[in-house]
């Protein structure tokens, strides 16, 4: 399934990017892979976060191998990944930091600050924003808005968009 993906996936320099371990190049590129196989909602969620997510994010640091990552969760999309609210909840995850940190209303009490580096926002998290604003359909919004946290969506969505599906 996912052909276009596929290739992608094997197109990208993974060694290029730099993961939490020595060996996230080729897990994640094996991960995303098996993730084009995977049918089920269960299967989908050990992949993203059994096996990928301590190669893309450690404590507040996502890691520069979270951009092609990102890539490939646009073109999943674009060839019509049926678990598209599931990769937009990822992603929410993988920036939660980030979010909360660009929209103010969102942060958490002063003690969330508190140990926590300052530092300038990760390059990728555009590319997460992108990836939101191209999952159009409304089912999918819905089911998300229902089932999954909120905070992400807000940032990603448009505001006047946000609006209209939460009302």
């Amino acid at each position: 399934m996912y052909p276009e993906t596929k290739k992608l996936i094997q197109s990208i320099q993974w060694n290029q990017f730099e993961g939490g371990y020595g060996d996230s190049p080729e897990t994640v590129a094996s991960s995303l892979l098996t993730l084009c196989d995977a049918e089920d909602e269960d299967s989908v969620y050990s992949i993203l976060y059994s096996d990928l997510i301590s190669h893309l994010k450690y404590g507040f640091d996502v890691f520069p191998i979270t951009a092609p990552v990102v890539d490939v969760f646009t073109q999943l999309n674009e060839e019509h990944f049926a678990h598209q609210a599931i990769l937009l909840d990822y992603l929410g995850y993988i920036y939660a930091t980030d979010i909360r940190e660009a929209v103010p209303v969102l942060s958490y009490p002063v003690r969330y600050s508190y140990a926590k580096k300052i530092k300038p926002p990760v390059p990728a998290l555009k590319l997460s924003e992108n990836f939101s604003k191209h999952i159009t359909t409304e089912q999918t919004i819905r089911s998300y808005i229902r089932v999954m946290y909120t905070t992400p969506l807000l940032f990603f969505l448009k505001r006047k968009r946000s609006q209209e599906y939460l009302s």
